[in-house]
C-alpha cells in the first residue's frame, strides 16, 4: 500500500514538473505517509562507538530511502554462522537504525552480518530489514547521548 501511494505521489509531482530526488529530499515527500507508531526506542545492550559507526555507514550504504543517523545495538552477543568443519564464517547481530530528520523521526530493525576472512571479519552489512515506523522525535531527547553513536549530517 505505502508502494502504491509513493509511486502515485511521485508521477504526480513529476506530472508538474516538481520531482523529489536527492536523498535529501525524500523524507520531505514522504512524510505524508503514514507509519505505524513507536510509543519508545528499544533499549540499548550493548555499546561500542567503532561498530556502531560501522553499523551506520552500512546501513546508509544497504538503503537510499534515507539516511541513517544512530544505531541501538538491541543484542547483547553476536550469532554466529559455521561451516561444515565448524569454523565461524559469519556473525550477525540485532540493532536498530534511526533517521532523524527534523520533524520526521523513524527506526527500523535490521540484522548485521559480517563475514569472516582469515581471522578478521568484514564490514558490516545490512541482510535483514523489518517495517519502518515512526516515533516522536522528543524520545531522542531523553536518551543518554553519551552511550548511543550519533553522526552530524550536514544540512
Amino acid at each position: 500500500m505505502h508502494k502504491v501511494v509513493l509511486i502515485i505521489t511521485l508521477a504526480l509531482l513529476s506530472s508538474c514538473g516538481n520531482k523529489a530526488e536527492t536523498k535529501e529530499e525524500l523524507p520531505k515527500l514522504l512524510a505524508t505517509e503514514k507509519y505505524e507508531v513507536k510509543e519508545e526506542l528499544p533499549k540499548a545492550v550493548y555499546y561500542d562507538t567503532d561498530l556502531e559507526l560501522d553499523m551506520i555507514k552500512a546501513a546508509n550504504s544497504y538503503q537510499k530511502k534515507f539516511t541513517v543517523s544512530e544505531v541501538i545495538i538491541t543484542s547483547s552477543r553476536w550469532s554466529s554462522t559455521f561451516n561444515e568443519s565448524g569454523s565461524i564464517i559469519a556473525r550477525t547481530r540485532n540493532a536498530t537504525i534511526v533517521v532523524n530528520k527534523g520533524d520526521l523521526c523513524l527506526l527500523q530493525d535490521v540484522v548485521f552480518e559480517q563475514k569472516k576472512e582469515g581471522n578478521n571479519f568484514l564490514e558490516s552489512t545490512i541482510i535483514e530489514n523489518k517495517t519502518w515506523h515512526s516515533f516522536k522525535c522528543e524520545l531522542l531527547k531523553t536518551k543518554n547521548p553519551d552511550v548511543i553513536v550519533g553522526v552530524q549530517l550536514e544540512d
